[in-house]
């Protein structure tokens, strides 16, 4: 899975977030003052907080009724269209850059200036869980994985609201430069493996002792794409988490099985199909689930806490690429599901 993920991002948040006014002379009437759209372009959608206070405009030529946004402060927005908007007044003109935002519930939809938009990490936007409390406040958290928790969607990155983030967000971890969650997930990333991307290769760079919280999500890469058998696959796993034990006891650890997947092109779900290794999805989830009891790690298991959230007949909504990467949108969802889960069975 031969990826350039950064680029990817760098190139679309500067075309997002570009919100330079360029000011030229036009001859027009001194009293007219109005907009009018240059170029729309089709956005990927990001997730964005917008703050209180702006400016929310309910047509793309600026005209029509337009609401602050004081009544959504705990409201996440996802970018759906950006446009190149002329303001005319009298014979000034001003170019800027807008962006089309939708809510999360489908419910509300405006334009708004592109500076108005801020990622979901801002210390402005809390949507902490009430049963969260303080309890995670100055929680120290890491995430180990493959490109699911990393945040790829299978054509961008959402690394900075992928849904690890979304997770913390929820439990009202605080986002602080010193504090913001440790991100070792890595795209293509495999339990069993000699790339730099390998749980193996993760464990000699990081230093366990830093964190009092981890997620582990793994296996998806080492069924689809190796040839290790399950029994060593899981020899590897349980050998990682021996040492991470070991480095820090206190570690509360959470695993956390691999997400739904399904065939390309057929949609048929991979749970009976046996690839390379010799062994079947669901297999290897079964195989995940009892090393992580035995180890007495609490076990996240999407599919059980949210049976419908991806399912064979919504992959083409819920995926991005319809196979196995998180939309954007299912990233929240995940984040709030595993959330939920902590905050119910932390000790």
């Amino acid at each position: 899975m031969n990826r350039q993920p950064y680029l990817r991002m760098a190139v679309l948040a500067a075309s997002l977030f570009l919100s330079l006014e360029v000011t030229t002379s036009v001859t027009a009437s001194p009293k007219t003052n109005y907009a009018t759209v240059e170029k729309t372009t089709v956005t990927e959608p990001y997730a964005y907080y917008v703050p209180k206070g702006k400016v929310l405009y309910t047509n793309s030529s600026l005209s029509k009724a337009k609401v602050t946004t004081s009544k959504y402060s705990k409201t996440t927005w996802y970018s759906k269209k950006t446009a190149i908007i002329i303001k005319t007044s009298g014979n000034t003109q001003k170019k800027a850059h807008y962006a089309q935002i939708t809510s999360a519930n489908g419910k509300h939809s405006y334009w708004t200036w592109n500076g108005n938009l801020k990622p979901i990490t801002s210390a402005g936007f809390k949507i902490a869980d009430k049963a969260a409390g303080s309890r995670f406040k100055k929680i120290k958290l890491a995430y180990m994985g493959d490109s699911i928790p990393h945040g790829w969607s299978g054509a961008v990155n959402y690394i900075n609201s992928n849904y690890p983030t979304w997770m913390a967000k929820y439990l009202g971890i605080s986002m602080t430069a010193s504090q913001v969650p440790t991100n070792m997930a890595i795209s293509s990333g495999k339990i069993l493996g000699s790339q730099n991307r390998d749980m193996p290769q993760i464990m000699h760079r990081q230093d366990f002792k830093k964190y009092n919280m981890m997620t582990i999500q793994y296996g998806t890469n080492d069924y689809a794409h190796s040839e290790y058998s399950l029994k060593e696959v899981m020899t590897e796993l349980q050998k990682n988490i021996t040492t991470i034990k070991s480095s820090n006891p206190k570690l509360k650890i959470y695993g956390i099985l691999p997400l739904s997947r399904f065939q390309k092109g057929s949609g048929e779900p991979a749970d009976h199909i046996k690839m390379s290794g010799g062994y079947t999805f669901n297999q290897l989830k079964a195989a995940e689930r009892k090393l992580y009891k035995k180890n007495h790690i609490a076990v996240i298991d999407f599919q059980k806490l949210d049976p419908n959230l991806i399912t064979a007949a919504n992959r083409k909504t819920t995926l991005r690429d319809h196979v196995l990467h998180p939309a954007a949108k299912t990233d929240q969802y995940l984040g709030h599901d595993a959330a939920r889960f902590i905050e119910k069975n932390y000790k």
